[in-house]
């Protein structure tokens, strides 16, 4: 939950013991995506967004999904 200036930082994990190099792609929720362990994003607007992680190592690919509120100030 945050305002629109208020900027989030999202830290991805996965529980896996792969030896392969592992990948992370976010959706923010508003159309944009990033790609990165660890990813930084504000949203311009009033509102509700999921935020899905998904993780693959190339042979498997695991996802998760927040719910982000941006509220007045």
């Amino acid at each position: 939950r945050g305002t629109v200036d208020t900027v989030f930082f999202l830290y991805g994990t996965a529980p896996t013991e792969s030896e392969r190099a592992l990948f992370f792609e976010w959706e923010l929720g508003d159309g944009r995506k990033a790609v990165g362990q660890n990813v930084q994003v504000q949203y311009p607007e009033i509102g509700l967004y999921k935020v899905k992680m998904s993780v693959s190592d190339g042979l498997t690919t695991l996802s998760d999904s927040l719910t982000i509120k941006i509220e007045e100030k």
